[in-house]
């Protein structure tokens, strides 16, 4: 379960320029966990899903053992993952896919996780925005 403090993802928000091809562009605050992390994401609607590509600044390499992940989350409270990374520097954009409606999942998460922990998220939100209005 996804837990969310209000001054921990205070600044989440979506800038609506760039709409079509080259997508939307959206600001990903971090969190409590990793207080000068941020990203900017694109988000792409394509014929395949979203195509989301993430520069991230600020946050550190998965340390060993560990990897990030992200999901989207409904505003009930349902968690989709799109994908993993280690983050091993500023300069790579993470590359993530989603065949899913954003409007039903509006929330874009990223988790801290360990491995063998399993397929769902335990919490350790360092980064969150919000990518479309929820329906």
């Amino acid at each position: 379960m996804l837990i969310f403090g209000g001054g921990a993802v205070g600044g989440w928000f979506a800038a609506e320029e760039n709409v079509g091809r080259r997508g939307t562009e959206v600001v990903l605050a971090g969190t409590e966990l990793a207080p000068d992390a941020g990203a900017v994401a694109r988000v792409r609607d394509t014929a395949s899903g979203l195509a989301i590509t993430v520069r991230v600044t600020g946050l550190p390499p998965a340390p060993p053992g560990t990897f990030y992940e992200a999901w989207m989350k409904s505003p009930e409270g349902d968690l989709l993952p799109i994908g993993t990374f280690h983050l091993k520097g500023d300069e790579e954009p993470v590359e993530l896919w989603a065949g899913i409606d954003p409007a039903r999942y509006p929330l874009l998460t990223v988790t801290l996780q360990r491995e063998g922990e399993g397929t769902e998220s335990f919490g350790r939100v360092v980064l969150s925005g919000t990518i479309a209005p929820a329906r």
